[in-house]
């Protein structure tokens, strides 16, 4: 990734982490973009990005079920 270099994506990742953040780093062959090639990397990839964002959605629903 020319934007964002794998070990600047780390340290990112890290300091969101570190302030309690939730983050995560998906590594695919398509650069910086989100991947939507129909090759498997791309695919898994978006996957991958589906997959938490849904994690995080059901992670909040859950917090406000409990707050009410």
């Amino acid at each position: 990734d020319t934007i964002n270099p794998v070990e600047s994506a780390i340290q990112v990742h890290d300091a969101y982490k570190a302030a309690r953040f939730d983050a995560s780093i998906v590594y695919h062959k398509g650069g910086h973009s989100v991947p939507l090639g129909r090759d498997d990397d791309s695919i898994r990839a978006l996957n991958e990005v589906v997959d938490w964002i849904i994690s995080i959605a059901k992670e909040k629903t859950a917090r406000l079920k409990a707050d009410t």
